[in-house]
């Protein structure tokens, strides 16, 4: 995801659904307080390499698209 021109909250929210108390449902109204401090908003590189990730596995759907590989049987 890719937004000029304003900023957004994105990077808190990413930061947020990868946090072990978020996922196992360990959280409250002061739980923003809490784990603000340790979250890394400006996460630049962790989006980067999500990019990669993506660009990759896009790459290799393709592939096997193209080589009419079967992936399952």
């Amino acid at each position: 995801m890719h937004i000029e021109g304003i900023t957004t909250n994105i990077p808190l929210h990413r930061e947020i659904v990868r946090d072990a108390d978020f996922i196992s449902g360990k959280f409250n109204t002061g739980y923003l307080d809490k784990k603000m401090p340790i979250f890394n908003l400006h996460a630049v590189s962790s989006i980067a390499d999500e990019e990669k990730k993506i660009a990759l596995l896009t790459d290799m759907i393709k592939k096997i698209k193209e080589h009419k590989i079967t992936t399952r049987s």
